[in-house]
């Protein structure tokens, strides 16, 4: 358990969750591959974290 600036913060992690940030490090990770990127890979990025933020509690 870590408390930073008055927070509480666990790492009891459910299953979307998990699911959420391994799909999130795949894909920064193939669109990083190749060392540049274009404006749809950003959107992509965008996309993806905006939908991880809607479906999150």
């Amino acid at each position: 358990m870590l408390i930073l600036l008055g927070y509480e913060i666990d790492l009891d992690l459910n299953l979307f969750e998990i699911m959420t940030v391994r799909v999130a490090v795949i894909m920064a990770n193939l669109i990083g591959l190749d060392s540049r990127s274009n404006w749809l890979e950003g959107i992509l990025l965008l996309a993806i974290s905006n939908i991880m933020s809607r479906c999150s509690d």
